[in-house]
């Protein structure tokens, strides 16, 4: 008699264990997409995508892919544009890197905040991470410690992974790793909020991003700005923008720019064959 109750306790305890280690509830990916050169092809799309597979604990996350409008000056890129946007539809049906994925089409253009607004609506886990389809992941993480990490600390609500060493620079003025509050992870302050890719809460994008963002501007030159100036006045500002940078001071990129403006496909990269 009494050995079963030890082997409910272990059962229970595995399955809290199990679940602790899932994101799958607790992370939403969005990856925002808009009309590049290449198009139609998907190729660097295709590369980007697989790179998210670096993070293993991104592998039941739901995922979404938000494609912007286009430009009133770039219309002559409309058809190749379409074929592009059919080319990923089928991607969602043949390719794994793709599973799991809802994609979502903006009428018009609307700029990466707002178009990341419209992918928001459709977000209903508690944290999301802000992937741009020419960044390509370049060594793991630990996501479920960062996100143990945000739920338990308050005052860490944007960190971004990096595509330079961890250090200072102009745009993010004097890092240290100064932390009010845990953190399971190491993490670098700045003050140079960035669109480059990140996680957050959504909250953080519900209510405090997007009523900043009036006009299709870039982000980060609005939201950076603000958060120089309010850091210079007071350091103790920094907990209103809560800006970090994954690593230690010194640490190698995370994450590298692949540059879709400038994106020529690669002819010994295979990747899934247009159909467009």
């Amino acid at each position: 008699m009494g050995i079963r109750p030890v082997v409910f306790l272990f059962l229970v305890l595995s399955c809290c264990l199990l679940s602790s280690n899932s994101l799958a509830d607790k992370l939403t990916l969005i990856t925002s997409t808009s009309v590049i050169p290449s198009h139609p092809s998907t190729q660097m799309l295709e590369i980007t995508q697989k790179s998210l597979n670096l993070i293993p604990e991104f592998k039941d996350c739901p995922r979404i892919i938000v494609f912007d409008g286009i430009p009133s000056h770039q219309m002559n890129r409309s058809t190749a544009y379409e074929a592009y946007k059919q080319n990923v539809i089928e991607l969602a049906k043949t390719n794994t890197d793709f599973a799991n994925t809802k994609l979502i089409f903006c009428k018009e253009h609307k700029h990466l905040a707002l178009a990341l607004k419209e992918a928001m609506a459709q977000v209903t886990t508690p944290f999301v991470f802000v992937h741009q389809h020419d960044f390509k992941i370049i060594k793991p993480i630990d996501a479920i410690g960062l996100i143990r990490s945000m739920e338990d600390n308050p005052n860490l609500k944007h960190v971004r992974l990096n595509r330079r060493q961890v250090m200072a620079t102009k745009w993010d003025g004097k890092v240290d790793n100064v932390i009010e509050g845990p953190s399971y992870v190491p993490l670098t302050r700045t003050w140079g909020w960035s669109d480059n890719d990140h996680f957050c809460p959504k909250k953080y994008y519900d209510e405090f991003i997007f009523s900043k963002i009036k006009r299709k501007k870039p982000m980060e030159k609005v939201i950076q700005p603000l958060q120089r100036r309010a850091e210079r006045r007071n350091r103790a500002n920094h907990k209103i923008f809560g800006t970090y940078i994954y690593g230690n001071l010194g640490d190698s990129p995370i994450i590298a720019h692949l540059d879709g403006k400038r994106w020529r496909d690669k002819p010994h990269l295979k990747t899934t064959k247009n159909k467009s």
